[in-house]
């Protein structure tokens, strides 16, 4: 099927994510399946038909778009390092936004 069923996966997607949270129609399903019902039939739906597209995606043609060097494998590796240590000072360090008021 190649690039039909990753299509219709991705729209079965994008629909079941949208369709079913409107306010009118969650109000609709949830009077029939329950709160509790509603929120594990809308979990199933989501886990089976994301599985769907993770597999269409698999089964789909390959697609090169550029050649592959081996010096990129390695590119990762070097980036990482100074990410990390950019991510963690950011975390430590407090936010300038943030105002503080002090209690009277």
């Amino acid at each position: 099927m190649g690039w039909l069923e990753v299509s219709v996966a991705y729209a079965v997607f994008f629909l079941s994510h949208s369709i079913p949270v409107r306010p009118p129609i969650r109000h609709w399903l949830q009077k029939r399946l329950g709160r509790f019902g509603f929120t594990l039939a809308y979990s199933a739906l989501s886990l089976g038909v994301l599985a769907w597209l993770i597999g269409a995606a698999g089964r789909a043609p390959y697609v090169q778009a550029w050649g592959w060097a081996s010096w990129q494998a390695y590119a990762p590796l070097a980036v990482m390092l100074p990410v990390c240590l950019i991510l963690a000072l950011s975390i430590a360090r407090p936010n300038p936004f943030f105002l503080w008021r002090s209690a009277k």
